[in-house]
């Protein structure tokens, strides 16, 4: 029996269609802005802290008139190495006093991480551009489906360059705002570039890749993983 192969394209199941121009275009026709944020330890502030930050935030929700969405990164750490540097340390310690308490803090610190998962948390807000076209002839309410994230636009549908000049004048004045907003609340805010989107998905998809190690430093080393079937 004759066989052939058929390369499949992760990339024909993702949502994403592209990434230019600081944005990363939907497969939907929109185009979405990332903003990377820091976080505040809400419970170590003091009270006066607390009413303050609470009073920023709620002028933020205010002066915004688009969704936007929060999202939670969470990426486990490895520690061995850590764990690994405080072994020789301790084999260098002459006081044996020194070295029985490096031996209690490298078992305290083993001891975490059998016990719990080590976690490193990203923070991160997407300012979503859609202009919800309807097309001749297609289902009114389409466009709402687009928004949401549901079903993908045909490919000849999809002009890369003309969604990025749109949204480009849509979304920077709403990221600028927002960046503005989070520092008046004492929380670190940038928008990412073309790169630090590429670096940010392909960890997303490929966690257990990136796990030991960081992600490549140069975006041309990323290539669209492909998956070779046989059919008959």
């Amino acid at each position: 029996m004759e066989t052939t192969k058929v390369n499949a394209s992760t990339q024909e199941h993702l949502d994403i269609y592209d990434i230019k121009e600081d944005m990363v275009i939907l497969k939907n026709g929109a185009a979405s802005a990332v903003i990377q944020t820091s976080a505040i330890n809400f419970e170590l502030l003091s009270q006066r802290e607390q009413d303050a930050a609470i009073f920023a935030y709620s002028g933020l929700l205010n002066s915004i008139s688009f969704p936007m969405q929060v999202i939670i990164k969470n990426k486990k750490m490895d520690i061995s190495n850590y764990i690994d540097k405080i072994s020789e340390a301790r084999k260098k310690i002459e006081s044996p006093l020194l070295q029985k308490a490096a031996e209690d803090y490298q078992n305290f610190v083993s001891g975490i991480v059998q016990n719990f998962e080590i976690l490193d948390k990203s923070f991160y807000v997407a300012i979503t551009y859609n202009e919800g076209l309807i097309v001749p002839g297609e289902n009114p309410f389409n466009w709402l489906k687009d928004l949401l994230g549901f079903g993908h636009r045909a490919k000849s549908q999809i002009d890369v360059a003309d969604i990025a000049a749109k949204a480009k004048s849509q979304l920077s004045p709403k990221t600028e705002h927002i960046v503005k907003e989070f520092r008046r609340i004492n929380i670190q805010a940038k928008r990412l570039n073309t790169e630090e989107l590429i670096k940010l998905f392909y960890e997303y998809y490929n966690p257990e890749s990136t796990i030991n190690k960081e992600a490549q430093e140069n975006v041309a080393d990323y290539t669209t993983p492909m998956v070779e079937t046989l059919q008959d």
